[in-house]
Parts: C-alpha cells; sequence; structure tokens
C-alpha cells in the first residue's frame, strides 16, 4: 500500500507501530528534496481547535474546533497547490514543533538553513507562545512555494498562511525576532537525523 508520510514507533508502550499521514498515489509529491536556497517558507495553519495536553506533551487538535467538518478539503489544498504548481516542497509540522520541523526539513533539503521569523509566526487566540512552538499541531504545514499563489488558495479556504522565512545555504537554523537573531542548530556541524538527499 502506497503510504504518504507518518512514522514508525520501534519504542513505546504499545509497542512498534506504523503511522502513516494519508495513502494512496500522489500525482506530484511535495518532498523536501525539492527546496533550495531563496524558496520562500510558508506555514499554512489551522489556528482554530483546542489545546490538549498528551502522554508525548502537547496537541493542538483542530478536529476539536469549527472546522472538523472539512478536514477532508483541507487537507487536499496540499495536492492541489503541488499539481498546480504553486508549492513544490513541504514538511508536516509533527512531534518536533514548528521550529523543530522547520530544522527537519532544512535537513532534508540537503542542510539548508533559515532564520524563522518569530514576528510573522501566527499563533492561535489565547495559546501562550512558548507552547506554540513546541506543540504538535494536527493541521500545519511548512511549505516552499509561489508566495502569492499560496496565500490566494489556503485564504480562500479560510486557512492561514505566513511566510515564516527564507531557505538559505548557511545550514543553521536560526530564530529571529525584531534585530535579534539566535542561532540554534547548525547542521554543517551536527545532523538532526541525518536523513538527506545522496
Amino acid at each position: 500500500m502506497p503510504v504518504v508520510g507518518g512514522h514508525a514507533t520501534i519504542e513505546g508502550s504499545a509497542g512498534p507501530g506504523l503511522s502513516t499521514f494519508a495513502v494512496g498515489r500522489a500525482a506530484a509529491p511535495l518532498s523536501a528534496r525539492n527546496a533550495r536556497p531563496g524558496d520562500a517558507v510558508h506555514l499554512a495553519v489551522c489556528l482554530e481547535g483546542e489545546m490538549v495536553q498528551g502522554p508525548e506533551g502537547l496537541f493542538f487538535s483542530h478536529l476539536r474546533g469549527p472546522r472538523r467538518g472539512r478536514a477532508a478539503a483541507d487537507l487536499a489544498l496540499l495536492a492541489d497547490a503541488a499539481e498546480a504548481g504553486e508549492a513544490w516542497a513541504a514538511r508536516d509540522v509533527s512531534m518536533p514543533g514548528i521550529a523543530g520541523s522547520l530544522l527537519q526539513f532544512c535537513e532534508s533539503a540537503g542542510g539548508l538553513g533559515c532564520a524563522l521569523d518569530m514576528d510573522a509566526l501566527p499563533v492561535p487566540p489565547g495559546v501562550a507562545l512558548s507552547d506554540w512552538l513546541l506543540c504538535f499541531p494536527s493541521y500545519a504545514f511548512l511549505l516552499a512555494g509561489d508566495p502569492e499563489a499560496l496565500a490566494a488558495r489556503f485564504g480562500a479556504a479560510g486557512l492561514t498562511l505566513a511566510r515564516v522565512g527564507t531557505l538559505d545555504a548557511s545550514a543553521t537554523l536560526r530564530l529571529r525576532a525584531g534585530d535579534r537573531e539566535e542561532p540554534v542548530w547548525d547542521l554543517a556541524r551536527r545532523a538532526l537525523t541525518g536523513m538527506r538527499p545522496s
């Protein structure tokens, strides 16, 4: 069965397992390896939902919000954007949170870098930025693509899309707020997962 995304779990109370994001065939897969220096990085996200404390940490569920009935249509926006050539690389925001998922995106793209613009980061109402950065949101994706086309597509669907950075060749993830920029991880000095194109 073709599997798109997801992860394998080796350890845990429930034993080994496979969690899939989606099944099927994609006409235009959004692989991180398609990203290049200079690509704009966008966060496509649903900010309507509820923060939940789970056994592995914080989880923001949009399925506990008003868009629950639109989950399939919202997910299809990614395939539509890919097939239209509006997005060409992506990474879902998952357990490592927004910054950690961006680092994984950079590594999978061949060891790129990016400054995450904290001032541009959309945050759900009533949620602390520190919690939002570290939580696992159920609908959040980092996309490399055409800014205007993506803004039009996700905006028309009533979802939030924000440009949060630009990929570069530095191999370093930084956090930027105002005039201050702090390095977080240098992939040239230390691999995160070691998963990058050969």
